[in-house]
C-alpha cells in the first residue's frame, strides 16, 4: 500500500526566491525496483502557466553547492521527466531551462528507496516579465521600511523576471551601496544605464559607487559627463556647491555658483534667491532686485517668498 507526504518546496529563479511554492508527493511504491537502498526516482510533468505541458525542458541536478552536475534530463513530448539519483536522500538543486520560459530551480531532497513525484509549472518570459512590477514595488515597501535584506532579494527577484527593467537594476544598486557593496552597487548602476542610456539618475549612482570606491578620477569624469548631458543636473550640483560656500561665508565664490546654476537652468528658483541674496550683501541692489522678482514668479508659495517681498520693499 502506497503512502502519500505532501510537502512544499520553494522556488529560486537563479538566485532569488521568488516565493512561489511547489507541491511535491512523495509516493512509496513498493514494485519500484532499485538496485541500491541509497537510490531513488523523481518523476513528474512540468507545465505552463496555462496547464500546458513543457516540452523539451532542460533539468539540470546539482549537489547543493552547485558544484557538480548530478544528473541531467529532458522533458519528453507529455512534458514527463524521470531522474535517478543515486544518493537520493541528499538535497540537490534542481535548474530547469528552456528558451522562452523563465529560469528558475527548486531545492529539495527525497526519500531513498522510493519514488518521488513532483510536478512542476514554470511560466513563460511573459508571463514572468508581468509579475515584474509587483515584485519591484515589494522591494520598493521593503526599502522604505528599512529592510534591506528583503528589498535586495525582492529587486533581484524582478530583475530575474524581467532583465530589462532598469528600475530594478538601480534600486538594487542604490540598495547595494548603502550596505557599502559599492563594486556590486557600480556593475547593478551601468546595468541600468545600458537599458536606459540617457537616464541621468543611474550616471549618477555609477558616480557615487565611484566615489565611494575611491576613484575620484572616473567619478569626476561622469560627473562632467552628467552635467554636458543634462543643464539641470548642472544647475543642481552647482547651487549645492554654492549653500556650501554661502554658508561658510565665502560670498564672492558663492555668487559665482549661483551665477553658474541659473545660467544652467533659469528656472531654478533657489538659485535665483541665493543669488540676490549674494548681490544684496555685494550691494548691487538693481541687479538683487531682479533675481527676487524671478524667484517670486518661479516660485511665489516658497517659505522664503515673505521675506523676499520684505527684502524687495526695502530694496525700492
Amino acid at each position: 500500500m502506497s503512502q502519500e507526504t505532501s510537502i512544499r518546496v520553494h522556488l529560486f529563479s537563479h538566485r532569488v526566491l521568488l516565493g512561489i511554492t511547489i507541491l511535491v508527493l512523495l509516493v512509496g511504491l513498493v514494485p519500484v525496483a532499485l538496485s541500491a537502498a541509497n537510490e531513488g526516482y523523481v518523476v513528474g510533468t512540468v507545465l505552463d502557466e496555462n496547464g500546458e505541458p513543457v516540452t523539451g525542458m532542460s533539468i539540470t541536478v546539482q549537489d547543493e553547492g552547485k558544484t557538480a552536475v548530478i544528473a541531467e534530463t529532458e522533458t519528453d513530448d507529455k512534458g514527463k521527466y524521470r531522474i535517478l539519483l543515486q544518493e537520493a536522500d541528499l538535497t540537490y538543486a534542481y535548474l530547469l531551462e528552456k528558451k522562452g520560459y523563465a529560469p528558475f530551480e527548486a531545492s529539495f531532497a527525497v526519500a531513498a528507496g522510493k519514488e518521488s513525484e513532483m510536478n512542476i509549472t514554470v511560466l513563460s518570459k511573459e508571463a514572468a516579465k508581468r509579475g515584474a512590477p509587483a515584485m519591484f514595488n515589494e522591494g520598493a515597501t521593503a526599502a522604505r521600511n528599512g529592510d534591506l535584506a528583503e528589498a535586495e532579494a525582492r529587486f533581484k527577484g524582478a530583475i530575474e523576471l524581467d532583465p530589462g527593467l532598469a528600475q530594478a537594476h538601480a534600486a538594487l544598486g542604490q540598495i547595494l551601496l548603502m550596505q557599502e557593496r559599492n563594486e556590486e552597487a557600480a556593475e547593478e548602476a551601468q546595468r541600468a544605464m545600458e537599458i536606459e542610456p540617457e537616464n541621468a539618475a543611474y550616471l549618477g549612482l555609477l558616480r557615487q559607487a565611484l566615489q565611494a570606491m575611491g576613484d575620484k578620477g572616473k567619478a569626476a569624469e561622469i560627473q562632467m559627463a552628467m552635467e554636458q548631458a543634462n543643464p539641470k543636473v548642472l544647475a543642481s550640483n552647482s547651487f549645492n556647491r554654492g549653500a556650501t560656500l554661502f554658508e561658510s561665508g565665502s560670498m564672492k565664490e558663492a555668487r559665482g555658483a549661483f551665477e553658474q546654476a541659473v545660467a544652467a537652468d533659469p528656472d531654478h528658483a533657489r538659485g535665483h534667491y541665493m543669488l540676490a541674496l549674494c548681490l544684496v550683501n555685494s550691494g548691487e541692489k538693481a541687479v538683487a532686485r531682479e533675481h527676487l522678482e524671478k524667484f517670486l514668479e518661479l516660485a511665489p508659495e516658497d517659505p522664503d517668498a515673505a521675506g523676499a517681498r520684505d527684502m524687495l520693499a526695502y530694496l525700492e
